[in-house]
């Protein structure tokens, strides 16, 4: 398999959005509609892990990123 994205670049456009939508200079009415692409992303990736196969390692993979979760809402 030829991977042929960059997961770095993917992260610097979601940034790009999340730093639009945080814009203090726009109104709501702009800024929603970066919020609804974050949404519609995460959906769509949601609706995309729904389909993949599982694998070995994944379970704990997935509990340290949510231990991390946990950890920063805790104020860690």
């Amino acid at each position: 398999m030829i991977i042929d994205w960059n997961v770095e670049e993917i992260f610097a456009e979601l940034n790009k959005i999340a730093r639009a939508e945080g814009d203090a200079y726009e109104t709501g009415f702009n800024t929603v509609k970066c919020k609804e692409d974050l949404y519609r992303i995460l959906w769509h990736t949601e609706d995309l892990l729904a389909k993949c196969s599982t694998y070995t390692g994944e379970d704990e993979f997935v509990r340290r990123r949510e231990k991390q979760k946990t950890f920063k809402a805790l104020g860690g």
